[in-house]
């Protein structure tokens, strides 16, 4: 099971790739879908899963305290946007990808930090 987390961290360092490459097409994306109630749902249900496998599999990591550390983040994140709800999950979407456009390249660098650490704490 400690390969979905290193999966994950494959899946973030392309979307920082993504990033890198062809950054409107992402935020253009994201602002366009964020009405949609499925990438709400998704976006919860993606980091309640990560953040489960991350705190589970912390121990057998290199790094146990940050991994598990980042499984707790991971949560906490998840039931902030149920909390919010889907009209402020709209909101937050549409600030987000405004405030991040103009850092959109050191997001893209900390995504492939992110993913690349991933990877290293479990292999």
């Amino acid at each position: 099971m400690d390969l979905l987390i290193i999966l994950f961290g494959v899946l973030i360092i392309l979307a920082g790739i993504g990033i890198l490459i062809k950054p409107d097409s992402i935020f253009d994306y994201l602002k366009r879908e964020s009405d949609n109630y499925k990438l709400h749902i998704f976006a919860i249900t993606l980091r309640l899963f990560l953040g489960i496998l991350l705190i589970y599999y912390a121990s057998i990591s290199h790094y146990p305290i940050a991994i598990e550390t980042l499984g707790w983040f991971a949560i906490i994140a998840a039931v902030a946007l149920i909390l919010i709800g889907h009209d402020n999950f709209r909101k937050l979407i549409d600030w987000a990808v405004n405030f991040i456009k103009p850092f959109r390249y050191l997001g893209a660098i900390l995504a492939l930090l992110l993913g690349g650490f991933l990877i290293y704490a479990f292999l």
